[in-house]
């Protein structure tokens, strides 16, 4: 992860916007920040400068554990789902540091950011769902293994089944 100043957010959704010249481009919607400024770690404290932001207002005050409570509590805060730190540029404390929370202003149009983000859990998953394997014939004889990856070795030599085989396992 790049150094400089950031914000948490969450993915809304997907949908479409037109360039110049007419052609529908896909765009993500993500609702970014506000973010609470929870602490500020500076150079002579830690060697390097960062913030501890929170995110995500949480709606029932009981769904937070009683450490984080107390922490919320004494930064006189609400209750927040995320907490992250994020290292920044020692340049960039000087611009933020009288402001309580980030919000999108702190970005200017035609600014590039890194997003990164966390997939969707899909439990165990077969080969055809994880690695889109084709599946056996559904007739000429096959019984019960239509889904399954087939052989997953060779013979007497090697022996093993080889590194990085796909198989199926834990997905997303």
């Amino acid at each position: 992860m790049g150094l400089g100043l950031g914000l948490l957010g969450k993915k809304l959704g997907m949908t479409q916007i037109f360039d110049k010249d007419g052609h529908a481009v896909p765009v993500t919607v993500i609702e970014a920040g506000p973010c609470f400024i929870l602490e500020r770690k500076s150079l002579s404290e830690r060697g390097f400068v960062s913030l501890k932001l929170g995110y995500d207002l949480v709606k029932k005050e009981r769904r937070v554990s009683r450490p984080l409570r107390g922490y919320f509590k004494k930064l006189n805060v609400p209750p927040l789902a995320f907490v992250k730190e994020i290292r920044i540029r020692p340049s960039e404390e000087e611009e933020i540091k009288d402001l309580k929370e980030l919000t999108v202003e702190i970005f200017r149009p035609g600014d590039l950011i890194d997003v990164a983000g966390i997939s969707k859990g899909r439990g165990f998953a077969g080969v055809v769902k994880r690695h889109g394997f084709k599946g056996a014939p559904a007739s000429r004889g096959t019984h019960e293994y239509f889904r399954h990856p087939g052989s997953i070795g060779q013979h007497t030599f090697p022996a093993r089944v080889m590194k990085g085989k796909k198989m199926p396992g834990h997905m997303g």
